[in-house]
């Protein structure tokens, strides 16, 4: 063998020892990329579990979701008169991005048959209707107001509409307004409370009375004296005085005091006084 041949097959020249040892390298060094795929397919397969996990919890509240518009009539009353609550979807993907938690909940504790409401509740809120509508055409929503609360249904009427001030004697016009009042208030079944206010003015003392808790009452009841004059059964109504205790504003402007001198005529739900 000639010393070119030689140094040829040493140094991994054709058909030498050479060439397997080139052959090894490059596949060790394809080894990475090996790992490196094994490692974003198990990425893709966690996204993967990831994804369905959470399309899975959708699909239980969509489920949910149907059910309580299937068991609820989807309008709930409040007084016999309708609520607004959550809205029939128009697709599968209009009701997942609408739906929440606190829709659901919103839905448990608002809605409700129709037929659940007693007929007292119906009659209640008839007259709120029939009394908010006498306010507006009368132009008197400045100085009454009509209020949904826990109790019933309240009505305001401020100490203009009804009384001189630091007087008990109705004017003419508190009168009038009363006996407009008065056959809405005998349709109701619900109980009466009348409930006298003042403000922190102290009584003077030339008054015929000795406190703002004798104002208050005194007005209280010469307003259920009225009442019962215009048709209204004694056997509903009840008077009470809070004096100041009670202010719907802090008493620190003229505009807040005359606020809180008022009587509330409040139509009671069952239960409540």
């Amino acid at each position: 063998m000639s010393r070119p041949s030689l140094l040829l097959r040493r140094f991994g020249g054709s058909g030498g020892r050479g060439a397997p040892r080139k052959k090894s390298e490059n596949a060790g060094g394809l080894r990475w990329m090996l790992t490196y795929a094994d490692m974003i397919t198990l990425l893709l397969v966690f996204f993967i579990i990831l994804y369905a996990l959470s399309n899975l919890n959708s699909q239980k509240y969509e489920q949910l979701y149907r059910q309580l518009h299937s068991i609820f009539a989807g309008e709930a009353v409040f007084f016999n008169g309708p609520v607004s609550t959550i809205q029939q979807s128009q697709g599968p993907s209009e009701t997942l991005t609408s739906l929440t938690p606190q829709s659901l909940q919103q839905a448990l504790t608002q809605a409700m048959p129709a037929t659940a409401a007693p007929p007292e509740n119906a009659a209640l809120q008839q007259a709120a209707n029939q009394i908010e509508q006498y306010l507006t055409v009368h132009h008197l929503n400045g100085e009454a107001q009509v209020t949904q609360t826990s109790r019933g249904v309240r009505i305001t009427l401020g100490e203009a509409l009804l009384f001189p001030l630091g007087s008990a004697d109705l004017t003419p016009e508190g009168e009038t307004l009363l006996r407009n009042l008065a056959p809405i208030l005998k349709e109701v079944p619900n109980l009466i409370s009348v409930e006298g206010y003042t403000d922190d003015i102290p009584i003077g003392p030339t008054s015929p009375y000795r406190s703002n808790w004798e104002l208050s009452a005194a007005r209280a009841l010469t307003v259920l004296h009225v009442l019962t004059t215009f048709g209204v059964d004694p056997a509903r109504l009840s008077e009470t005085g809070y004096g100041e205790q009670r202010p719907l504003y802090p008493n620190d402007t003229p505009q807040h005091r005359q606020q809180n001198r008022r009587v509330d005529l409040v139509l009671l739900l069952p239960g409540q006084h």
